[in-house]
């Protein structure tokens, strides 16, 4: 068993778990990163997870609702966020976004896994 994968993007596949979102996922041990391609419109409920969660926008707008209150937050190209562990918040696509999220512990997502992680 080796400690380490190298991967290009290029030679994963698109996974679509639903309209409007593709993303390459790759789990390991402790989190799992996603690069995800999201159209513009799309929503996700207001939701929350016991991962802590954090992301970088490469490309797009993205209007969030956070907290039980759903103060809304508009994140662009180039910014950074996070989120604790079960904090509610949902989004709201406004341009077509390509997104690279991180979770940890690992979401339940089907994935490329590196060796030592199985």
């Amino acid at each position: 068993m080796n400690g380490f994968l190298f991967i290009d993007t290029a030679d994963m596949e698109w996974e679509e778990p639903f309209e409007g979102v593709k993303r390459k996922v790759l789990t390991g041990k402790n989190l799992t990163i996603c690069l995800y391609q999201l159209k513009a419109g799309l929503v996700f409920p207001a939701h929350q997870h016991p991962q802590e969660q954090m992301a970088y926008i490469i490309k797009g707008k993205v209007e969030f609702s956070m907290g039980e209150e759903g103060e809304k937050h508009i994140f662009e190209q180039g910014m950074f966020f996070a989120f604790a562990p079960n904090v509610k918040h949902g989004t709201r696509f406004l341009e077509d976004s390509i997104v690279i999220d991180v979770f940890s512990p690992p979401m339940d997502y089907p994935a490329m896994k590196p060796e030592y992680a199985e």
